[in-house]
């Protein structure tokens, strides 16, 4: 893609905010990723919390630009209402498509499990599954601009077969899917989506801390994340009895490995719905003193300052997926808790089976026993991280899928 001498711009776009720690680690990540394949693109990210999330990423020289949602009439939100109830896909969102894609030369789709359906919707005969995204691809497609996903967890859309086409036709148009995981492979090929894919590791692998000497040996936390997002992906809803479900296994499970707590929000959203921070406060209230004694909610203030929070800690169990890779990348021995299929196919991906991950809905019966099992082992699986999160690191930027994302970015204004 030839023109001009200018050189080209990346927009990357499908985040909501950076106050998603694992959202910041992909932006983060990506820009490295981009820069080592065009070093002289301007890197365009385009969000709508534009002034929070320039102050997180000010190192990067990444230019933040502002998406302003327009005001939703009454009759715009009825009929989106109505077009939900029939099943039909209606953009009612009134985003400034042009504003992402005018002066852009690739679009870059990120943010993770970004195109998916949650699981209490797929248990429906029928459901809604507009998603902007889809939408965006469709303008930028009809502008002649390519377009890449990075990072991406892919699926799944359920048995429901027009949201199945839906965005199968879609992504069978993208230039470039970059999976995170292998189960995203395999899903994307048992739909038909198989000749624009490869699989590529995490952006947030490629983010490292300031620290780096190992201090497992002097950890003296047993880390846990957990997520109201989550229980809300499974079950439609949190209800107000999981804190205290959760603060006795909690309670439990620092009994059981003789360590304190150590309670990591890895995203403190303005939505309470989706507020590790609000949720983890509930959960050390509901403990009894002696173990809320023993027990530390932080408040980490980036995916950087949450890094070196993990690293004192002995054992992690983590519902985010990137609090997850966050503790892996140091080499702290992790149960992943899923809700989706991200976490077990990025289980497999670090440890090479699904061994240390668990459903978060059988969590309450079933993590005391793994976790006993992860401790009897964690010497050994301490240093197989290092060993595994240094091959990623230094391996990718040779590897055929990087070549692929190479060979096909513009390196020159269209």
């Amino acid at each position: 893609m030839t023109l001009n001498d200018e050189s080209p711009t990346f927009g990357l776009y499908g985040i909501g905010g950076l106050y998603n720690y694992g959202c910041e680690a992909i932006v983060r990540g990506t820009t490295k990723i981009l820069r080592q394949a065009s070093p002289s693109a301007t890197i365009r990210y385009f969000t709508p919390r534009a002034e929070d999330d320039a102050r997180r990423i000010a190192g990067l020289s990444i230019d933040v630009r502002q998406i302003t949602p327009g005001h939703r009439s009454l009759s715009l939100k009825v009929a989106n209402k109505i077009a939900q109830k029939l099943c039909v896909p209606f953009d009612s969102t009134l985003e400034d498509y042009s504003a992402v894609l005018e002066n852009t030369d690739l679009l870059v789709s990120v943010g993770g499990d970004i195109y998916t359906i949650p699981a209490h919707l797929r248990k429906r005969a029928r459901y809604p599954y507009f998603n902007r995204l889809v939408r965006m691809g469709q303008l930028a497609q009809e502008r002649g601009i390519p377009e890449i996903v990075i990072g991406a967890s892919i699926g799944p859309f359920g048995d429901y077969r027009p949201a199945v086409e839906y965005y199968a036709g879609h992504l069978r148009d993208l230039d470039l899917i970059c999976c995170r995981e292998r189960r995203s492979v395999s899903y994307l090929d048992s739909i038909g989506v198989r000749d624009n894919v490869c699989l590529m590791p995490d952006p947030a692998f490629f983010v490292k801390g300031a620290d780096t000497d190992d201090v497992w040996d002097s950890a003296e936390y047993l880390g846990v994340n957990l997520s109201p997002l989550s229980l809300r992906e499974i079950n439609g809803a949190a209800t107000k009895d999981d804190a205290a479900r959760f603060a006795e296994l909690i309670m439990k499970l620092m009994d059981q490995v003789g360590l304190h707590a150590m309670l990591v929000p890895h995203v403190l959203s303005p939505d309470p719905h989706d507020n590790d921070l609000d949720f983890l406060k509930k959960v050390a209230s509901a403990m009894d003193g002696a173990h809320r004694s023993r027990t530390e909610v932080v408040e980490p203030k980036s995916f950087l300052d949450a890094k070196r929070y993990l690293r004192s800690c002995r054992l992690v169990i983590a519902a985010r997926m990137h609090c997850a890779v966050n503790a892996m990348c140091e080499g702290v021995p992790t149960i992943l808790l899923s809700y989706s299929q991200k976490a077990i196919g990025m289980c497999e991906f670090v440890y090479g089976s699904d061994r240390w991950t668990l459903p978060l809905r059988s969590a309450i019966e079933t993590l005391p026993a793994r976790l006993a099992e992860l401790e009897r082992c964690s010497d050994r699986v301490h240093s197989d991280l290092l060993e595994r999160v240094r091959q990623i690191r230094e391996e990718s930027f040779d590897s055929e899928p990087f070549a692929m994302l190479a060979s096909m970015l513009p390196t020159e204004r269209a």
